[in-house]
């Protein structure tokens, strides 16, 4: 998994495009998310102080 820092715009905006594309989207609690494909883990936002520290599955993302 591969570690970023993202704002809460870009985040939220990334968590509506997986649901859209049929992702299995869940909300642990308030600020934590998890998206699935076929029971792989493809991203995770946790909030932090002033942003999301997200974990995306470089399989599905590509590096930058």
């Amino acid at each position: 998994m591969m570690p970023k820092i993202w704002t809460k715009k870009h985040t939220q905006k990334t968590l509506r495009k997986l649901r859209k594309w049929g992702y299995d989207v869940q909300k642990i609690h308030d600020g934590f998310y998890k998206a699935y494909l076929n029971d792989t883990l493809v991203f995770s936002a946790l909030r932090g102080r002033n942003s999301y520290i997200c974990r995306l599955n470089p399989e599905f993302f590509e590096k930058s």
